[in-house]
């Protein structure tokens, strides 16, 4: 076995390894899965690793495939080994490691507190294009029922209030929550209830999202699992 060849496998046997310490220890789940919360350092040193692991195999992958292709015949560009160290570079490693030192390796990109949300992001037109390719449109936040029994006065006391809300995002449903709860893609929450009754809203309403019902409103998010923030889209 070469010396090329031995690389590739120990950047396979590394990656895997700490792809196995990582769920057996949740290095990098951020705050979920442990009964402590893991150090950010910690945290951001598994990410460093699993980035330069990752673009080591992606790296490696993509020189294999190119060696293959020419092995059978199929001259496919770049014509020398040099180009093509050069294009991985530009299109693979520089645009990762850019964004990884950017986003979530900054101390500015970190996901576990709202440092990171954008309220001009809420109106983006990418959340109405998700809601119209996904549901026709048809993504709308209501009351429940329950309102309509809620006196006057423990409507305004409610409504004043702040809250926490947790949600464990997997498959679709999770998409119309957040398209609903943390953009304008639902419209936000007005009086209105689920069978189409109309309550009265509060006198001092704002204009952000949420906040004709609930009018000290102040939306933030926040992820608990590093695991969200490891790759580009996810992150983001």
């Amino acid at each position: 076995m070469d010396s090329i060849a031995k690389y590739d496998m120990s950047v396979l046997g590394m990656l895997l390894a700490l792809m196995y310490a990582a769920r057996q220890h949740y290095c990098l789940r951020g705050v979920t899965y442990r009964r402590t919360v893991i150090p950010l350092s910690v945290e951001r040193a598994g990410k460093a690793g699993f980035y330069l692991l990752s673009l080591a195999f992606a790296d490696a992958g993509l020189r294999r495939f190119g060696e293959a292709l020419w092995a059978a015949g199929l001259c496919v560009p770049p014509a020398s080994s040099r180009m093509a160290v050069r294009l991985r570079l530009a299109l693979l490693h520089v645009p990762m490691a850019t964004w990884a030192l950017l986003g979530p390796l900054s101390v500015a990109g970190s996901t576990r507190d709202d440092r990171g949300f954008s309220l001009a992001c809420t109106r983006s037109r990418l959340w109405f294009f998700i809601s119209q390719w996904l549901f026709n449109g048809r993504t709308k936040i209501f009351l429940s029922e329950e309102w309509r029994n809620v006196s006057e006065e423990d409507r305004a006391k409610w409504a004043g209030r702040h809250y926490v809300i947790g949600m464990h995002p997997h498959g679709l449903l999770p998409i119309g929550a957040i398209l609903n709860g943390l953009t304008w893609a639902g419209g936000g929450l007005t009086g209105v209830t689920t069978s189409g009754a109309k309550l009265s809203e509060p006198a001092n309403a704002g204009d952000g999202l949420h906040q004709r019902w609930f009018p000290r409103m102040e939306l933030r998010a926040a992820v608990a699992s590093g695991a969200c923030g490891l790759t580009p889209g996810f992150y983001e």
